[in-house]
């Protein structure tokens, strides 16, 4: 049976990992299950990287900075604090956001109804003329 061998993680990589689980806990939740929910991957993952068995990957810091206002170059060298200000949306306006999207769902549904009556109504007029053909055969 093949041994699985651990690596050691660079000390760098650590430092990493506790930045990680610094910004979870303030900005997303103390929960590793719930942050995992927010961020999108398992709670067993983020127990990883924190313990620096896994890397932080890029798709995860991309979610972290767009979502959470996350400043990658604190993360990833300690340049800066944990958040930049700039991309960090506040709440209402993450409410705006998610409000226009609901706007443009509801319109769209809207339009997708009045289609799909007016194809209804074509359906229809074809079946009477396929019928009245049919009559007309006999």
């Amino acid at each position: 049976m093949k041994k699985k061998r651990i690596m050691k993680t660079p000390k760098h990589d650590m430092a990493v990992a506790a930045r990680f689980k610094e910004f979870r806990v303030k900005n997303i939740s103390k929960n590793s299950i719930e942050a995992g929910l927010q961020i999108g991957i398992p709670q067993s993952r983020i127990s990883r990287i924190e313990s620096g068995e896994q890397p932080v990957t890029m798709p995860i810091i991309k979610v972290l900075t767009k979502k959470f206002g996350l400043n990658s170059d604190w993360l990833l060298h300690n340049l800066g604090k944990p958040t930049d200000a700039a991309k960090k949306a506040s709440s209402l306006e993450k409410s705006m956001q998610l409000q226009e999207k609901v706007d443009s769902l509801i319109t769209q549904v809207k339009i997708l109804d009045v289609n799909q009556t007016k194809l209804w109504n074509i359906v229809e007029q074809q079946a009477k003329l396929i019928e009245d053909l049919r009559n007309k055969l006999k």
